[in-house]
């Protein structure tokens, strides 16, 4: 038996993760109603389905973290690749920072909300007859950018480094003058921010962390490698799995055991290093 390829709230394919979250959640409702003898047996035992490819976790070497923190020091925006470093947030959880969200103080952040990307409903009666894409509908709705953390462990509390808060109040001050500067400003709060105080695009995001990997002379990184780097730094340095799943506001242990295949190659590799 197959399963067909899902389409997500949207109508849009959905991806092969979520047909395996699907299958998987699937499964334990079938096998919970077989154990309750409500049918006989559990018919999505017998589902294939293409195994997920998970993307290959490849942190960087500590020359190359020194190199892009290098490079990133001289740019404007140097605290927003600190922050997002040192607290290894989602990329959106980053850019849906606000001013209220840190204690610079005692360095307490609470993650609540992501700035998520441009999204489009139609606004057409008949959506169904529309012949357009909701992104291309002459009614079309733009969706809430602003989103709250739906899971409790994804609402979390982190603790920032000592020596970033320096540089985020440096940050603060500079984007105040950047305010009075400004002939119109978005006064939302927002840590990081465009020339008008609105949140950053993901895009921009994307381009810059691209621009300092050039000039850092390193290979290029996606913005959510940060978030790995910080994981495969907590796993070696021995950070248990409860406490990774706190701090990444994880809610299932599969995501901390993406890891462990690069923490036991580090391991390998110091046991075959030449003792001195």
């Amino acid at each position: 038996m197959a399963i067909r390829k899902p389409f997500d709230y949207k109508g849009r394919p959905g991806s092969e993760n979520t047909r395996a979250e699907i299958l998987r959640v699937l499964k334990t409702a079938l096998e919970l109603a077989t154990q309750r003898q409500r049918i006989a047996r559990n018919p999505a035992e017998t589902v294939r389905f293409k195994p997920v490819e998970e993307v290959e976790i490849t942190p960087m070497e500590r020359e190359e973290v020194a190199a892009f923190f290098k490079a990133a020091s001289l740019r404007p925006d140097v605290a927003r690749w600190l922050v997002g470093f040192t607290l290894g947030l989602r990329q959106g959880e980053v850019l849906g920072l606000k001013w209220s969200d840190f204690n610079l103080e005692t360095g307490v952040v609470k993650i609540r909300r992501q700035w998520v990307r441009r999204t489009y409903l139609h606004g057409c009666k008949q959506e169904s007859k529309c012949p357009n894409k909701a992104a291309k509908c002459p009614d079309r709705i733009l969706q809430d950018r602003v989103q709250l953390l739906k899971t409790k462990a994804s609402k979390r509390t982190v603790m920032l480094a000592a020596s970033v808060l320096p540089v985020l109040k440096k940050h603060r001050a500079a984007q105040a003058q950047r305010r009075l500067r400004a002939s119109y400003w978005d006064d939302g709060d927002w840590v990081f921010t465009n020339n008008v105080g609105q949140p950053i695009e993901h895009r921009r995001d994307l381009s810059d962390i691209k621009k300092i990997c050039r000039d850092a002379g390193i290979p290029e990184r996606r913005v959510h490698d940060m978030r790995h780097q910080l994981a495969t730094a907590f796993m070696l340095g021995g950070v248990s799995e409860r406490e990774l799943m706190s701090w990444f506001g994880w809610t299932s242990t599969r995501m901390a055991g993406r890891y462990q295949h690069v923490v036991d190659e580090a391991k390998r590799n110091a046991a075959e290093a030449p003792q001195v």
